[in-house]
């Protein structure tokens, strides 16, 4: 089993993420804290630029436990521990991570604010391909993108399936033009 950042560090080791410079609060998922582990997450935050430490205590509406009938005070109380004050103590322009659905529900119930997955924020701080390529595509240079044929026999919606570039093809680097803030 991996996670997101997990992954990204065995099959693409090079990709460098958008710097984003920014402050992070949030949850890391009580059952990754408990058997996997967030070294892979700390390191991908860190090289994007994401300063700050993750609640590492349970969300407190693990699974649909917080639902149920008479585990609502638990749940707050759990929440209270570590995530909710961490949360209070945010600034404006921190940004709200939490990579389980649980935890991004318990967030929106208690906090009334909106947690995203890490993937989430960097996919929205790539720059968008351009028009004509596809993101990593079989005819792609190592790094690069594929150019995509115009006209007639050209892919069914369009040039841009929508998918953001790893940046990391055989050899490459990655991430080239990707240090600032697409913000």
């Amino acid at each position: 089993m991996r996670t997101f950042a997990g992954a990204l560090e065995e099959f693409a080791p090079h990709w460098r993420p958008p710097l984003l410079d920014r402050p992070v609060a949030g949850q890391t998922h009580c059952h990754q804290h408990a058997v996997l582990g967030d070294g892979a997450e700390r390191r991908l935050r860190e090289r994007a630029g994401l300063v700050g430490e993750l609640s590492g205590g349970c969300c407190g509406l693990a699974g649909n436990f917080g639902f149920e009938r008479g585990h609502h005070d638990v749940s707050v109380a759990c929440a209270e521990e570590q995530l909710l004050p961490a949360l209070r103590r945010a600034t404006d322009d921190t940004e709200v991570l939490a990579d389980g659905y649980s935890c991004r529900t318990q967030i929106a119930q208690l906090a009334g604010g909106r947690a995203r997955h890490l993937a989430e924020v960097l996919a929205d701080a790539l720059p968008e391909p351009p028009p004509g390529t596809v993101p990593g595509g079989p005819d792609a240079a190592p790094g690069g993108r594929a150019t995509v044929p115009e006209g007639p026999g050209a892919p069914p919606g369009g040039t841009d399936a929508g998918r953001h570039d790893t940046g990391a093809g055989p050899g490459g680097t990655g991430g080239e033009g990707r240090a600032g803030s697409a913000g």
